[in-house]
């Protein structure tokens, strides 16, 4: 006999903002019907689909506790969506994992000696690339600056089977915040 998998909540709940985003979704049709599904998307594979900012917003609750509406101007004031959405202990875990992630896989492409900075890398096979005869690939990168957790930076390089200079997401992301942090000259400063 097969297991019993959870109905899923929320699929397709449209993000609260004045602007319009895709749905994010686990399942095409709301259900685990098989484990390997189950597992899938676990890892992010399978029928899984997000968009960069709400991989961002969920990573930011992971610092924080709460997922925040987006705000696409600086006077909108920023308000929760999801509240407490992991303990703290499991946010601790998640966070320690995120740091030692760059301090040994990601140590050439991500760490910086200017900040403590903590993500989590991922790839998303996409549509066969019919031109290349291979499967088409994304490099995704979602992080921050654990001293600085007010920005959250998610990256996606797409199609990186068809890169000859083998950029990832997890470069672009160390490399977005060496701009951003001036090569270590000026630390990144929230507005109050």
């Amino acid at each position: 006999s097969q297991p019993a998998y959870p109905e899923m909540t929320n699929r397709g709940e449209d993000v609260p903002v004045d602007y319009q985003f895709y749905r994010s979704q686990v399942s095409n049709d709301n259900t685990f019907d098989n484990e390997v599904l189950l597992a899938d998307a676990a890892y992010g594979q399978g029928e899984f689909q997000i968009t960069s900012l709400q991989l961002a917003s969920i990573a930011s609750g992971v610092v924080t506790g709460n997922i925040m509406k987006p705000r696409l101007l600086l006077d909108d004031q920023p308000e929760p969506w999801k509240t407490d959405i992991a303990s703290e202990s499991t946010r601790h875990s998640l966070l320690t994992a995120m740091r030692q992630a760059i301090e040994t896989t990601h140590v050439n492409s991500v760490e910086r000696p200017f900040a403590r900075l903590a993500g989590k890398s991922g790839t998303a096979e996409v549509a066969f690339d019919q031109t290349m005869q291979t499967q088409g690939i994304d490099s995704w990168f979602v992080g921050f600056d654990m001293d600085n957790p007010t920005l959250m930076l998610a990256v996606q390089v797409q199609n990186i089977q068809r890169r000859d200079d083998g950029v990832s997401a997890p470069q672009r992301f160390g490399e977005a915040f060496e701009i951003i942090y001036e090569g270590g000259e000026t630390p990144y400063q929230p507005d109050p």
